[in-house]
């Protein structure tokens, strides 16, 4: 995750290129498994077979890249507001959220089965709300721990407390 200030505006930027990369393995086999098959076999039961293969491979690589969206959070005080944009290929989605009621930012975390953790900073808005500020969750807890200490540090900055928000 990559943090900057623009114009009083804190801005966090998550592309997961790598894991993009990853999945984009298995749509790349797919179509390849489908020109192989249409180029080798006049046989229609292994074109049929060849094709089912190959679209499985595609959709599983497009569907494992919509589990891990790109995000861009914008903190932006002169509206007050906080815009959290996420999309992956095929899909885009925005959603808005008051500034004022941002209470802070944490970093959650989940346990896999073998009893491993994994984090991910959060926005924390009212007293329940968690908003992932990454859809993608992060072995190792340092990297988060320093996303959520920026984001508290610029609200910090910001002067939040008793006269919060400006008027």
């Amino acid at each position: 995750m990559r943090l900057h200030q623009q114009r009083g505006r804190l801005i966090v930027r998550d592309l997961p290129a790598l894991a993009w990369a990853g999945h984009a393995i298995f749509i790349v086999g797919g179509l390849l498994v489908i020109a192989l098959t249409w180029a080798g076999s006049s046989d229609p039961s292994v074109y049929s077979l060849g094709l089912a293969l190959g679209l499985t491979n595609i959709l599983g690589g497009l569907y494992l890249m919509a589990r891990h969206p790109a995000s861009i959070v914008e903190l932006n005080p002169d509206c007050g507001e906080v815009r959290v944009r996420r999309w992956s290929p095929g899909w885009k989605r925005s959603h808005w959220y008051s500034l004022a009621a941002l209470a802070g930012v944490e970093v959650e975390y989940s346990e896999r089965s073998g009893g491993a953790k994994r984090y991910r900073p959060s926005l924390r808005f009212g007293g329940s709300e968690l908003v992932p500020v990454s859809q993608s969750w992060c072995r190792g807890r340092d990297a988060c721990d320093v996303v959520a200490q920026r984001i508290n540090g610029y609200l910090e900055g910001l002067g939040r407390g008793a006269t919060w928000p400006p008027h």
